[in-house]
Order: C-alpha cells, then structure tokens, then sequence
C-alpha cells in the first residue's frame, strides 16, 4: 500500500500502532470530522516516517476534533523525506505546527497552512529552514504577523515560486528587513489583504529578487494604488495583475 486517501469517513483512528509500519508514501484525512488526537498520533506512529512524502490533514470549523493536533509533540515518527504538506485546520496552534515542523526534514515542496490560528512570531527561533520550497499557501491566516510572515520568508530558500497571502491582516510594513531572495518567485496572490498600501507592496517586490520573473500578481481587493499598478503594467507588461479599487472588503 503506498496511499490512502480518506474523506468524510467516520474513522477515529484509535488503532494498535504496534502493527508492522506501513511504507505509506501519501496520507490524505480530508474531513474526518470523528478523527481524535490519540487517532491521529496513532496513524502517524504507524508510518515508516522515512517513507512518508505527502501528508494532507484537511478539517473546519465543521469538524467537532478541535483538538486534534495538541499531541502531536508526542509523536515518536520523524517525517526526513516530506514534500507536501496540507494542514488545512482553523484550530492549529503555533505550539502544535511548530512541534509538527520539527519532526519534518528540510525538503519540503509545497507547504499549506491555509485558515490557521497562526501568528508565526516565534518561528525565527525554530532550528528549520526550506531550502527546497516551491509552493507556499498562508492564505487566510488572520492571526499572522508582519513579523512571523518576513522570519518564515528568510528561512525560504531560492526555489520560491508561488506564494499565497490571501485574506490576511499584515501591511508588510517590514517587509524591507527581508533577507532572502526569490529569483523564480512568479506566483503572488494578495487578494483581499486591505492593509496592503504601495510600499508594502513595492518592498517585498524589491526584496523577493527579480521582477521581471513575475507572472501573475493578484492584489484585488487591496490598497495598492492604480497608479503603482499602471507604472508596474508599463515596467512589466508580460504580468498579468488583477486589480479593483475596491476600499473596503469583508471577511
């Protein structure tokens, strides 16, 4: 067996992990609202951790299992080989990511931590970087921070390519202390962050390294101004930028 791939299942994971350990390359648990904490320690207690390459946890505000991650600093398995992982949970703690992120390796592809309670601030202490990050999704993620948003970024490595900010409160107004650089970054989404004036802006683009590998930016419902956009249109005409002059925009 190499996946397993659940959804809307009634699985709580409450099984013998004493088992042999499964070579499982993918785990997928899309909606298990009954999933428990001690399930899912049990699930990821049964995997060969060096086997594991994608790890998807998806739940709501639906799902009753508010709690499911809070023993994960349990967890005896290391993941060295992980390239993806979705953690896509309204509830996820920083002490429970950063618990989690510990027991991962440094090759990580794609990370999404979509609709989590995080403010990153403290990530800069963590002894982790990603080297080999392409993919980035902190879309929704109300509670971070100027701070944690640029300490994350500096442990990003040059392989960024796409980068997702949607619907969240920062202003990048630090984004000028931005220390690496992303020469293929040509990806940005910013959709909906109305905190975001011309120099936040402009500041992680000069930051992120060079702006004629950009693609697609979207700053929609944003407070970038037209004319920052029609002056990068006139730099960069290969970008396609979307754009409104919408002034106010509700969560």
């Amino acid at each position: 067996m190499k996946s397993i791939h659940l959804e809307k299942c009634d699985i709580r994971g409450e099984i013998d992990a004493t088992t042999p350990k499964l070579a499982l390359k993918v785990l997928k648990l899309v909606y298990c609202c009954e999933l428990t904490r001690v399930g899912l320690l049990n699930l990821l207690n049964l995997i060969d951790g060096k086997s594991l390459t994608e790890l998807d946890v998806h739940l709501s505000t639906s799902c009753n299992n508010h709690n499911v991650f809070s023993k994960i600093s349990s967890c005896a398995t290391t993941f060295p080989n992980l390239e993806v992982l979705n953690i896509i949970f309204y509830k996820m703690t920083e002490e429970n990511l950063y618990a989690f992120l510990e027991r991962s390796g440094d090759k990580l592809k794609n990370l999404n931590l979509r609709h989590s309670e995080i403010s990153l601030d403290s990530i800069c202490y963590l002894p982790i970087t990603f080297p080999w990050l392409e993919i980035l999704d902190l879309g929704f993620c109300r509670n971070l921070t100027d701070a944690g948003f640029i300490s994350l970024l500096n442990k990003v490595g040059v392989k960024l390519t796409k980068l997702v900010i949607k619907r969240n409160s920062m202003s990048l107004a630090q984004a000028d202390t931005l220390t690496s650089t992303f020469p293929k970054l040509n990806y940005l989404d910013m959709e909906g962050c109305h905190n975001i004036t011309d120099s936040g802006f402009l500041s992680l683009l000069n930051r992120a390294g060079c702006l004629s590998s950009f693609r697609i930016i979207n700053i929609d419902k944003t407070n970038v101004s037209a004319a920052c956009v029609a002056d990068l249109r006139t730099k960069c005409p290969r970008i396609q930028m979307t754009s409104t002059s919408i002034d106010n925009i509700y969560w």
